[in-house]
């Protein structure tokens, strides 16, 4: 079958550091390889890649990418099933107005919406059922890709008819289907290698910014899915159903020799939710690519249980080349912890900033603000342990409001939007979004003064990254990243379906 994958364009709020921030669509990626793979013909439209530099308004939120007219008219005529990629909850508006114009352009084909399940800023689209089958989709896929895909697929060549079947929810008639249980893939070595050869990763590099932060050419590589803790604030447990699953070590490594060869990457991004679950695994990596002396650099940018990790594991990533490390104590205290079902070991956290600075590896601390039932003592504890982090060598914090994801067990309990699209981590819909977003920048400065106390150096170093557009940190790439929109981006026309 003849079939088309779409990743949206990025959608982010003007100026805002905390959105618009650029995830390579690593699972259409998976999706595109899986189905050459097994047989079928897929042409890849990638919204934001292949138009990086436009930018246009929708709804008071920024478009970065091709304009819906222009994606619509790059599918071919010949195009027998659409995929749509849901990249995170952000994007909803734009996917509405896409569909819209696929629907005016090719009433007859096939509309797929199908779920990001491996980013804690997706949508678990099992919550929106109704709404997202009244816009005009004809099968929904949760969880993971790649089989429920395969299955639609075949079913419609040989049957013509969608089959009841895990991970596809459409509607016949009155009456809506939902496979049962969420599609998990455990043997994660049998996937194919993703396909970048379909996406214009030039045109990423050439932007200057990424997830993590980006030193030149890199791709971003999953080498596990799922998490087994099941936070409150998360949508991970819902599109995982708290199951981890993880690649070997050489299925791993293998990957990052066939992108040296393929596209001269050196630089490695790893997007998984919870890569460091079984420390040895992590040791088992380092060593392989030291065995294999692979000259590489590559870095934990979602996050990770650092905690998980042993503290002589460290010099051991060092010396594997992996430079970067994003953990996340969410607070500083433990109280405020178990409200959101999530362990977390603050000194143990503690002793591992103090060596990866020892070992030249740099590190990022990821706070919440604004979670329900959060106390004046429990922002008291979060501010303690941001300056003892500081004084330990930790390289940069991020603060991110609380907002309520589509299937995270918080979803309900946060309430005063408009539009999934408004659900980012700067909500100003939050009636006390100003109180929090002073707290917000409160602790960025509280954190930078004592930087500037105990490593000016450091400090020092990252302005200086900033100017040459290699960076260290994600602070540093979003200070460029809002200039950067400011001095060099330029309006297109965005034409409404």
């Amino acid at each position: 079958m003849k079939t088309t994958l779409i990743n949206p364009p990025l959608i982010s709020q003007k100026n805002d550091p905390h959105t618009g921030i650029i995830y390579m669509p690593f699972m259409l990626a998976y999706l595109s390889s899986y189905l050459k793979k097994v047989g079928h013909e897929v042409q890849v439209i990638d919204g934001f890649g292949e138009a990086p530099m436009q930018f246009d308004t929708l709804d008071k939120l920024q478009v970065q990418g091709m304009s819906v007219p222009d994606i619509v008219s790059k599918i071919q005529p010949d195009c027998q099933m659409i995929f749509i990629y849901f990249s995170g909850v952000v994007a909803y508006r734009i996917i509405e107005e896409i569909l819209k114009e696929i629907k005016c352009v090719y009433p007859n084909v096939m509309c797929v919406l199908v779920e990001n399940s491996q980013a804690v800023t997706a949508f678990s689209v099992v919550n929106d059922v109704d709404n997202l089958l009244k816009l005009g989709f004809d099968v929904l896929i949760f969880g993971e890709p790649e089989k429920p895909a395969e299955k639609l697929i075949h079913s419609m060549i040989e049957t013509g008819n969608i089959p009841q079947e895990q991970g596809l929810i459409f509607k016949k008639g009155n009456v809506v289907y939902k496979g049962e249980g969420i599609p998990i893939n455990k043997e994660l070595d049998m996937l194919p290698i993703p396909d970048w050869e379909s996406f214009p990763l030039q045109n990423y590099w050439d932007v200057g910014y990424a997830h993590g932060p980006m030193e030149g050419p890199y791709l971003p590589i999953l080498t596990s899915r799922g998490c087994p803790v099941k936070c409150r604030f998360c949508v991970i447990p819902a599109t995982n159903d708290g199951m981890w699953r993880f690649r070997s070590p050489e299925n791993v490594v293998d990957e990052m020799e066939e992108m040296i060869k393929r596209f001269g990457v050196r630089e490695f991004h790893v997007e998984d939710v919870n890569p460091t679950v079984r420390n040895q695994r992590i040791v088992d990596i380092c060593n392989t690519i030291i065995q294999r002396k692979l000259d590489v650099s590559w870095k934990f940018v979602s996050g990770t249980k650092i905690e998980t990790m042993k503290l002589e594991t460290i010099p051991l990533l060092a010396q594997a080349g992996c430079s970067y490390v994003s953990f996340s104590p969410e607070t500083g205290s433990k109280a405020l912890l178990k409200k959101m079902n999530k362990p977390f070991h603050h000194d143990l956290a503690y002793k591992m900033v103090k060596e990866m600075s020892r070992v030249g590896m740099y590190s990022q601390a990821c706070f919440v603000c604004g979670f329900p039932g959060e106390t004046a003592e429990d922002i008291q504890l979060t501010k303690a342990y941001i300056r003892k982090l500081a004084l330990a060598g930790l390289d940069e914090i991020a603060q991110f409001i609380i907002t309520p994801i589509p299937g995270s067990s918080i979803f309900s309990e946060i309430t005063g939007y408009d539009s999934f699209s408004q659900l980012t981590f700067s909500p100003t819909w939050r009636k006390d979004y100003k109180q929090l977003v002073r707290r917000r920048w409160g602790h960025y400065a509280y954190f930078l003064f004592w930087k500037c106390i105990r490593f000016p150096h450091k400090v020092l170093r990252q302005v200086v990254n900033i100017c040459r557009g290699k960076f260290s940190t994600k602070m540093e790439q979003a200070i460029y990243r809002v200039t950067f929109w400011k001095l060099f981006k330029r309006k297109v026309q965005y034409v409404k379906s």
